[in-house]
């Protein structure tokens, strides 16, 4: 998923080679790959693969986009904070290329392609997670009690999870576990995380609209997590985001060497 992704994004086979192999031999990832974060972000990832080909190709993708999101949602909800880049990118690409009206004999009207997409993607979504939305409705009107993240996070209704209540999000908190995960992703991970943070240029310089994807889907989810938990397995969206950029990279580095060298190849 990664390859094709990066592949699509960038177009570039060399680039998707590249983040997929070092996403594989990742320390991090091989070290922390315990939980059910990694299924989560594999599913926000095929939504962002979606999402991408939603602005390039055809809004219909939205649809895609909008199940795939929704269930990474289901096995852990924190990957609705992708959303934020979603709205971001969408509006950013529609307006930049005047996509949102179109001329009419009653005036310049919202383009229905567009709206009836995004419609139509938040319902999938509704749907998909309605089960457990009307489980918890049931329940609170049977009960007065809610599940974990309905009570505990959300503080609707009493809760049964007395004890295990999500930490509030704090600034200072932030700034300790960012210096502390900077420290481990270096230990883990040093090359990786410095050709990621260099291949940010070659990544925005290939595709702005991609890159701006991909990067403001890490920060709103990274800073969240930055001032709540320190919890491992929350970070391995970092690891991915650095091996997408890291594959740009890789492959504006091959460009130049075949450049100098023509007779180099892989």
């Amino acid at each position: 998923l990664l390859f094709f992704l990066v592949r699509d994004m960038f177009d570039s086979s060399s680039a998707g080679l590249a983040a997929s192999f070092l996403f594989a031999v990742s320390g991090y990832v091989l070290r922390y790959n315990y939980e059910s974060d990694t299924t989560a972000f594999f599913f926000g990832l095929l939504s962002i693969y979606f999402f991408f080909h939603a602005l390039k190709d055809d809004p219909r993708w939205m649809y895609l986009a909008s199940f795939s999101l929704a269930l990474s949602v289901l096995i852990k909800n924190i990957t609705l904070l992708f959303v934020p880049s979603y709205i971001i990118v969408w509006l950013w690409y529609n307006i930049k290329h005047k996509q949102f009206h179109v001329h009419s004999p009653l005036g310049r009207l919202f383009h229905w392609r567009l709206v009836r997409a995004a419609l139509v993607g938040l319902l999938i979504s509704i749907l998909v997670v309605s089960p457990v939305l009307i489980y918890n409705h049931l329940l609170y009107k049977d009960k007065g009690i809610t599940d974990y993240y309905f009570s505990n996070v959300l503080g609707w209704g009493e809760t049964v999870h007395k004890g295990l209540e999500g930490k509030p999000w704090s600034l200072q908190t932030l700034r300790v576990v960012a210096a502390a995960k900077v420290h481990q992703f270096l230990s883990f991970d040093a090359p990786l995380f410095i050709l990621g943070i260099l291949g940010l240029f070659f990544g925005f310089r290939k595709n702005k609209y991609g890159a701006a994807l991909i990067l403001w889907a890490w920060l709103v989810f990274t800073i969240y997590i930055f001032g709540q938990t320190s919890s491992n397995s929350h970070y391995g969206w970092t690891i991915i985001t650095l091996c997408i950029f890291a594959g740009c990279f890789a492959d504006a580095l091959h460009s130049r060497l075949t450049f100098w060298m023509p007779n180099l190849r892989y």
